[in-house]
């Protein structure tokens, strides 16, 4: 058996940059087809926030900021009715 190091490594270097330019090519398929598809239309609700909402924990004294108009957090201390 002769086989040289210098040609494993050649042909290990070789298979690396077909490999590579394999998955970029199927990769930039793949983004294409995925831009070509048109989003679904999504239903978007109108009385509050898409995707998050706001927790409160009990005891846990909020900062309310001047400019917000919210109403002051529950168990406020400093709160008078």
């Amino acid at each position: 058996m002769n086989v040289n190091v210098l040609e494993v490594i050649v042909l290990v270097m070789v298979v690396t940059i077909v490999v590579t330019i394999t998955l970029a090519a199927m990769s930039y398929g793949a983004f294409r087809v995925r831009e070509r598809r048109r989003p679904a239309v999504a239903e978007v609700e109108q009385d509050g926030p898409m995707f998050f909402e706001r927790v409160r924990l009990p005891g846990l004294v909020e900062r309310v900021d001047e400019g917000d108009g919210g109403d002051p957090p529950a168990g406020d201390a400093s709160r008078t009715d």
